[in-house]
């Protein structure tokens, strides 16, 4: 008999609540959230994305709350094919008594509000009243960092203004200018992005597949304009004196004038790809959302 093997980690998806066993180290914030969950009416978990508030949620706190009278409706408002109110009504549905609904007020699941489909609900397990928990999901959509960027944007262009290629002022290279060129009109092309995610909200619809699209562009580009303000200035990019580096020795500092933050900033953007919910997963969720891979 052939066994499939059971790993560890699930990659780059998240835990589900079958995986609790497979779920250590966040005992301690486990015990804080169900706390403030079993407490409070309204409790909100916001961190960035891909740090792992999902397998939290799923490995985490539910089977904790399926232990208790608790019944947790997790609601993901994030299909543009549907009104937040239509989401959570889809949800509260396999709960709904639609005869009573449509004793009661006259109208049918499609027609209700609703506060009127939450009170057709019944709450049971095991034939007993338990108290629903609502899981309400949403991403974020200021994570596309575009006001940062366009300033970056427009120290790069200060900095290939001044800095010489040729005796020639850089921006004229035509090459690095097709560069500036090309990442400008990918942040035009991410700003419009995010004013569409923000319309969509503005309608109150939840959006789609454009927050990882923002988070993989917006990381995408900042990494871009912090590599070409690096090849900017070249070896003069990283402040140093030549020969040493201990910054007390006398000696002629080899570096421009910009090259202060540059260095420190473009290693810091390594990591921009990462740390907000990684490229693969958002291309991840990216294919599921659009070509329901």
């Amino acid at each position: 008999m052939s066994m499939k093997p059971q790993y560890r980690y699930p990659g780059i998806r998240s835990f589900e609540s079958a995986e609790q066993e497979l779920f250590f180290g966040r005992s301690e914030e486990i015990r804080s959230l169900y706390a403030q969950v079993s407490t409070l009416n309204l409790v909100v978990l916001f961190s960035k994305s891909g740090i792992g508030k999902s397998s939290l949620l799923n490995a985490g706190l539910v089977p904790l709350l399926e232990l208790e009278p608790y019944i947790p409706i997790k609601i993901r408002l994030q299909d543009t094919a549907f009104s937040p109110v239509v989401t959570i009504k889809n949800a509260l549905r396999p709960y709904m008594d639609e005869v009573a609904l449509q004793r009661h007020t006259g109208t049918t699941f499609a027609e209700a509000g609703l506060w009127e489909s939450l009170r057709a609900c019944r709450f049971e397990r095991y034939g007993e009243p338990a108290m629903p928990v609502f899981l309400l999901d949403q991403e974020r959509t200021d994570i596309a960092r575009v006001g940062r960027s366009k300033a970056a944007l427009k120290y790069l262009k200060t900095i290939a203004r001044r800095e010489l290629d040729g005796g020639r002022p850089l921006i004229e290279n035509q090459r690095f200018r097709d560069r500036i060129a090309q990442v400008e009109i990918e942040l035009m092309a991410l700003e419009i992005t995010n004013l569409r995610a923000l319309c969509t909200m503005a309608r109150k619809r939840a959006p789609g597949p454009e927050p990882s699209l923002l988070k993989l562009k917006g990381s995408e580009i900042e990494q871009m304009l912090s590599e070409l303000m690096m090849r900017a200035l070249g070896h003069r990019s990283i402040p140093r004196v030549e020969g040493s580096i201990d910054a007390n020795q006398p000696g002629e500092p080899i570096h421009s004038d910009f090259a202060a933050p540059l260095s420190g900033n473009y290693f810091n953007c390594r990591k921009t790809s990462i740390y907000g919910g990684s490229n693969e997963i958002q291309r991840n969720i990216i294919s599921r959302m659009i070509l329901g891979l």
